[in-house]
Formats: C-alpha cells, sequence, structure tokens
C-alpha cells in the first residue's frame, strides 16, 4: 500500500499535496475520522446479529474482537481474509467453520447491493450517464439468482471450496448454505441492508468532509456516485484492497469534475490511511489479543 502511495506523490507536485494534507480544517478532518469509526461500529454490531442466528455462545464482547480481528486482513482480495474470524471462534467454542464464515459472503453480498441501490438513486438526481449502472445491476442480479437457488448456490460453493485458500473454510457446503439462505429472511436482510445503506452514505460523508477541508468542493449527490462506482469497482476486481482500482478511479473521476490535481490526490491518500490504515490498525491489535488465548 506505501508502494502505491509513494508512485502517486513521485508523479505528482510533492510539495503541494503536502502542503494541502498539513492545511487541512482540523475539524472537518476528526469528524470524518469519527464518522469511519461509527460505520465499524455498525458492521460489528451487524455481524454479533448475523452470528446469533449461528450461536448465542458467544458474548457480545468476544464477538467484537473476532469481527475487528478480520480487518487485520482486509487487504486480502475481496477482503476474504475477514474470514479468519470462523477458526477463532470453532478454537475457542467449536462452531463449525462452516456455519460462521458464510457470514462474511453475506456480509460482502448486503455491501455490494446497497453500492448498486446508492448509485442507482445517485444517478437519478446527478447529471451522469445512466448506463453506469448496467453492471453493477447484473453482477446483484446473478448473485441473487445464485444464493436463492439451493443447486447453484451448492455448485459455486463447491467450486470455491476447490480453492487452495478457500478449501479450508467451506469442508461442508450444505450446512454453508443453510447459513447463508437463513440470513437471507427477512428480519436479517433488512438489517443487513439498513446498515451497508448507511455505512455507504456515511463513507461518502467522510470523503465529502476531507475535500471540504481541503478546500474545495463538490456536489454531494455526483460525489456519491463518483466514491461509489469506483468503489464497486475495486471490490469486484478481487485485487487485495483494490488498490489502484480505487486510487486511481477517484482521482480521475475527481479530477473531471474540476477538483485540483493535487487535492483529489490528497483526498485519496487520506481516505486510504483512515479507512484501510486505521481499520488494518484495529485489526491487528484485536488479532493479537485473541491470538494470546
Amino acid at each position: 500500500m506505501i508502494s502505491v502511495y509513494i508512485v502517486f506523490t513521485i508523479f505528482s507536485d510533492f510539495e503541494k499535496v503536502v502542503s494541502s494534507i498539513k492545511e487541512i480544517d482540523k475539524q472537518k478532518l476528526s469528524i470524518a475520522i469519527g464518522i469511519l469509526i461509527v460505520t465499524i461500529g455498525l458492521k460489528t454490531v451487524r455481524w454479533h446479529f448475523f452470528l446469533r442466528r449461528v450461536t448465542t455462545q458467544i458474548p457480545l464482547k468476544q464477538s467484537i474482537l473476532y469481527y475487528l480481528a478480520g480487518y487485520a486482513f482486509i487487504l486480502s482480495p475481496g477482503r476474504a481474509g475477514e474470514i479468519i474470524r470462523s477458526p477463532f471462534i470453532k478454537r475457542d467454542y467449536g462452531i463449525s467453520i462452516s456455519k460462521t464464515a458464510p457470514i462474511v459472503l453475506v456480509e460482502r453480498f448486503y455491501d455490494m447491493l446497497a453500492i448498486t441501490l446508492i448509485i442507482g438513486i445517485g444517478l437519478i438526481f446527478s447529471d451522469f450517464n445512466k448506463t453506469i449502472i448496467v453492471l453493477p445491476i447484473g453482477f446483484v442480479i446473478a448473485m441473487c439468482l445464485i444464493i436463492r437457488n439451493r443447486t447453484a448456490c451448492s455448485k459455486t460453493l463447491i467450486k470455491i471450496s476447490k480453492i487452495k485458500i478457500f478449501s479450508k473454510w467451506i469442508p461442508n457446503v450444505d450446512e454453508s448454505f443453510e447459513v447463508i439462505f437463513s440470513l437471507m429472511k427477512t428480519r436479517f436482510f433488512l438489517t443487513g441492508m439498513i446498515v451497508s445503506i448507511v455505512n455507504c452514505i456515511l463513507e461518502a460523508t467522510a470523503v465529502y468532509l476531507l475535500i471540504l477541508g481541503l478546500g474545495e468542493n463538490i456536489n454531494f449527490v455526483n460525489l456519491v456516485v463518483l466514491f461509489h462506482t469506483t468503489g464497486f469497482a475495486a471490490n469486484a476486481s478481487l485485487i487485495p484492497g483494490g488498490l489502484g482500482v480505487l486510487e486511481g478511479g477517484l482521482i480521475g473521476l475527481l479530477v473531471l469534475y474540476k477538483i485540483k490535481y493535487e487535492i483529489a490526490l490528497s483526498v485519496t491518500i487520506l481516505f486510504r490511511l483512515l479507512s484501510t490504515g486505521m481499520f488494518s490498525v484495529i485489526g491487528l491489535i484485536s488479532l493479537r489479543i485473541i491470538s494470546k488465548k
């Protein structure tokens, strides 16, 4: 991740970027940090709610540690490394990995569905080309068809389980499907979607505050579409952490909408450091705590 930022800054006006970051409005920066921390809190609550569908043995404090430990692997492809929570749960409570690992897949599904919904609504109130929404909608429809169809879902899980890095995570396909299917029921669907939608708006708000703090301005609705379009592309790429995809897309689109290049670069670096960097540190600390046991 550091190498990516070095490359960006080498090919930009280094002094202007550093100067922009130093002069950022500290109040707006603090609020942006607070907003990102709130997003972690909301996702943690959702995780615990989903986990209680599988087991009621795990107390809230321990559940929080398991969830946060997953952020130690936030840079894994598709954030699949967050499944690391499952072997720790099995170690401490004897609960099958097949029952807890699918929760990560369901979380990603709700996040992608929320992003698609946010982009779609944003396009109605923006001047973007409406065809942008075609790819996200196609992806989500395909995911819905797979998850709602037992045969298709089982075949997909079997194929995933044959991939070396996932082979230990899905030892029982039928058990995993039952968990996925149960977490698609109304109360879990509503909880998952509400948390994902709120987080989508909060993350875009954090980026908006960083832009304002650096002395620039942009239409908030346009920013929401820009930010989540690049976010969708980064997630769908399966590149670890979406590195390069998110940065290049966000910087390019911000510049296209008349944001100065050094400001666009500064905003992107700050957001990466606050989200990926801060979350990774929190994850590593939590992982160390549960590993000691």
